[in-house]
């Protein structure tokens, strides 16, 4: 078969639950990898054993301690989602985690930095729609002159045919 036996059958029922659904096998790789992540992060705990706690504080400490992307939360909420209802048969459901960013984090009185004022936001998109205005003008004026150049070269070619 061309992939590498898991030494937990567990794992192999997942693996086989993806083949049935014919997921790619770099899909398959990432969503055993996630499982795999999942279950050392809670002690080797048998995912069967576990709730939407459990997965709520492995998906936080993704967010909160290990700072990844919020892409990469994604993929790994989507790999736990698909263990939970298509392999443990266990109706999940993650609500505080819908965006890929738990909001909990901002409901704990956590201050947000603001970066720049809403006066000075509004001068920027200003400054960049008239500058992206010019742009847009030298470039189709150039694009206007490569036409008209284009023009005259078929008129001499058809010219030099007569």
């Amino acid at each position: 078969m061309g992939h590498r036996q898991s030494a937990s059958p567990f794992l192999e029922k997942v693996r086989s639950a993806i083949r049935v659904r014919h997921f790619s096998i770099r899909a398959e790789d990432a969503y055993l990898d996630w499982i795999k992540r999942f279950i050392l992060f809670h002690g080797k705990r048998h995912p069967g054993q576990m709730g939407e706690s459990e997965v709520g504080a492995f998906l936080t400490d993704l967010a909160v301690e290990r700072r990844v992307a919020a892409s990469t939360q994604n993929q790994a909420r989507s790999a736990l989602l698909f263990l939970c209802r298509e392999v443990l048969g266990i109706d999940l459901w993650l609500g505080d985690f819908a965006s890929g960013r738990p909001r909990d984090i901002f409901e704990q009185g956590a201050r947000v930095q603001s970066v720049a004022s809403p006066a000075r936001l509004s001068r920027v998109r200003r400054r960049s729609s008239s500058s992206t205005r010019s742009a847009t003008r030298a470039a189709s004026s150039g694009l206007a002159s490569k036409s008209r150049s284009r023009a005259r070269m078929r008129r001499r070619r058809s010219r030099s045919r007569r």
